[in-house]
């Protein structure tokens, strides 16, 4: 019987954002932004971790994706992405910091793992933040 692999996961992603530690450090290396007055924040954004042995071993780990629209698919133009991949230890990181432009960020999780090509679980529900 063929087996089919489902990430079953990422029920309610916890986003923890730190309030904006940083303002105004120039470009942050980060594309795109939502128009918010020139400066920057930086966030740092947790998720809950994905049991999936494969997502915490090599090829697998987390991909944040944010946008400035509300409502975003993640193959929408104007969506950014940042991979969190699995480094060493027993899972793959389940935090990375963003700087970004202040202005309404809209953000996404998904876990991947490379299992005969790759597989990538369903979005995590959309989280917002609004950088002053």
């Amino acid at each position: 019987m063929k087996s089919k692999m489902f990430l079953k996961f990422l029920p309610f992603i916890l986003l923890t954002l730190l309030i904006p530690l940083l303002f105004g450090c120039g470009d942050s290396g980060e594309p795109g932004f939502p128009g918010g007055d020139g400066g920057t924040s930086s966030i740092t954004i947790s998720w809950n971790d994905n049991h999936e042995i494969l997502v915490n071993d090599s090829g697998g780990g987390y991909r944040v994706y944010y946008s400035g629209s509300p409502g975003f698919s993640l193959n929408d133009s104007g969506v950014f992405m940042k991979e969190v991949p699995y480094v060493s230890g027993s899972q793959s990181p389940t935090s990375t910091t963003l700087i970004l432009e202040n202005g309404t960020w809209y953000i996404k999780v998904v876990a991947f793992m490379d299992l005969n090509g790759e597989s990538v679980s369903l979005p995590s529900a959309e989280t917002s933040i609004n950088l002053p």
